[in-house]
């Protein structure tokens, strides 16, 4: 058996599925694939050298192109459903991350969750004490963890501590 040149493509020893869970981020999950990856190979070397597995043929038809991700792909589009942006936080963590402006700093987004609500896009509503949602397109993001330009990753609850009357403020694409 020889390799294929092209990435992604070729035949195909075993084969696993895992979960993605509500709370993965990329980078939970590189985690999680990197040792389902090794012990998936371990397993599969000794029965190569044997000649006891069979490869098998992907479609490579069904193949899908993922770009090199870039540092503005991270850009918040707030008027994207609040499904779609909690997504892309989970997606771009830790790299190139998820990130708005407030005031001209950037704040990156590191966890947040997908609410029902209404609010303006990019418009911040403090719900609760100590909680802190965003409009968006369709929905609200409840902003769980957080790290403002220049500072270290904190809770919403945190960062509202130190930044009062945010209500009403809108965040944007650009600083």
């Amino acid at each position: 058996m020889q390799m294929d040149e092209e990435m992604d493509t070729g035949a195909m020893f075993l084969q696993e599925s895992i979960p993605i869970g509500s709370k993965d981020t990329a980078g939970s999950m590189l985690e999680k694939l990197s040792s389902l990856g090794a012990r998936l190979i371990t397993e599969a070397l000794p029965m190569i050298a044997a000649g006891s597995i069979v490869p098998r043929v992907q479609d490579n038809a069904k193949a899908t192109f993922a770009p090199l991700l870039r540092k503005e792909d991270g850009s918040i589009d707030w008027t994207l459903p609040a499904v779609e942006i909690h997504n892309r936080v989970r997606g771009l963590y830790p790299w190139p991350g998820a990130y708005t402006y407030l005031d001209g700093k950037m704040i990156k987004i590191l966890e947040s969750e997908a609410m029902t609500g209404k609010e303006d896009p990019g418009v911040l509503h403090e719900a609760e004490k100590g909680a802190l949602t965003v409009g968006a397109g369709s929905g609200l993001l409840r902003i769980v963890a957080l790290q403002p330009e220049g500072k270290k990753p904190m809770t919403a609850a945190d960062f509202l501590r130190g930044h009062h009357g945010l209500a009403g403020k809108k965040l944007s694409e650009r600083g």
